[in-house]
């Protein structure tokens, strides 16, 4: 894994980290197309550090550079501030990728993409990004954060850690001091159990910096009360601010990117991956937009694999022979390779 880490910005005594990823197989003065990539997990925990197996190694395989930036955690940090995080990131890249990547890349030839929560940010920094990006590469995201599915679909119980006080956990959920912001927490113990020390993530992510002390180890419990109580979702828009729930709707809506079209004359081209029986983030956030964006012309692609739930493409990589690899995974980037590769653009 060939790669660099960058600091692309400071805020409130917090650093923001990137990732840069180098595309494989560049011949000698070619410039590479790149993959501006948003990690999910609910946009409470993960880390910026690794991709999404299926992306990583596929996207790298056909020539493009990829970073993966770190944004602020809710509940402590909005959608707002992670768009914001996001802008940040994209600005840092514009001034600083050629150097980075020793002039092998096309920093105008990019595409946005994400998974689940990474999906949303995404979907929205692909609205606001200037210049645009080539395409957009939802991977189970969040298109509407309003959806009345959110508030009644809590996560199933799982055992809190036991370290921390019910108190404890109940001030970090409310915590909004900024410079108390984490940006990265350790997939929680009960989903990958041979991450439990500060020591094994930072094998496990390649980083001498990487933290998983007592703020990541509560974010995790914060994480497992948030989810309980099915405000996942919520928690990005700091409902403590709105008089009434009319209000938080709305603010939810401000932060969506199905609602955010209507106050757009175009999009880049949009590619949607999807599960149809995702009970995390339901499929009709995706078919919603794609429906939207149709309607205002711009290009879409779409794959909703059949029974299969969320992070149900965890399981590819590169083996071209997995059953499913070709919709799965060859048609979204053959859409990407489409628009992002061509050499004049309409």
């Amino acid at each position: 894994m060939v790669f660099s880490d960058h600091v692309f910005a400071t805020k409130s005594g917090v650093e923001l980290e990137l990732r840069v990823f180098r595309a494989r197989g560049l011949k000698e003065g070619e410039k590479a197309p790149w993959l501006f990539w948003s990690h999910g997990g609910a946009f409470l925990f993960c880390y910026h550090l690794g991709v999404t197996t299926w992306a990583y190694q596929n996207f790298l395989d056909r020539g493009y550079h990829i970073v993966s930036w770190a944004y602020r955690l809710a509940p402590i940090a909005s959608v707002a501030d992670m768009v914001s995080d996001g802008q940040d990131a994209f600005d840092w890249c514009r001034a600083n990728l050629e150097t980075t990547l020793a002039n092998t890349v096309d920093v105008d030839a990019y595409v946005v993409g994400g998974d689940s929560a990474g999906g949303c940010l995404a979907t929205l920094l692909g609205g606001i990004l200037t210049p645009p990006p080539r395409a957009v590469l939802d991977d189970q995201g969040i298109t509407d954060l309003s959806d009345p599915w959110f508030d009644t679909h809590p996560d199933p119980v799982v055992p809190y850690s036991g370290e921390f006080t019910d108190d404890e956990i109940a001030a970090a959920v409310a915590e909004r001091d900024p410079s108390k912001a984490i940006t990265g927490a350790a997939c929680p113990n009960d989903d990958s159990p041979e991450l439990e020390t500060e020591a094994e993530v930072r094998a496990s992510f390649q980083s001498s910096t990487v933290r998983f002390g007592r703020a990541e180890r509560l974010q995790l419990d914060v994480r497992r009360s948030i989810c309980s109580k099915s405000a996942w979702v919520r928690a990005t828009v700091h409902p403590e601010k709105y008089g009434t729930e009319d209000e938080v709707k709305a603010a939810e809506r401000e932060w969506s990117s199905l609602y955010r079209l209507d106050r757009l004359s175009t999009y880049p081209p949009t590619f949607f991956l999807h599960g149809d029986s995702d009970e995390c983030v339901p499929v009709w956030q995706s078919r919603k937009m794609a429906a939207k964006l149709r309607e205002m012309a711009v290009e879409v692609g779409e794959h909703y694999e059949p029974g299969v739930g969320h992070c149900f493409n965890h399981r590819f990589t590169n083996d071209k022979t997995a059953e499913g690899f070709d919709n799965c995974v060859t048609a979204p980037l053959d859409f990407i390779d489409k628009h992002v590769k061509r050499v004049n653009r309409v």
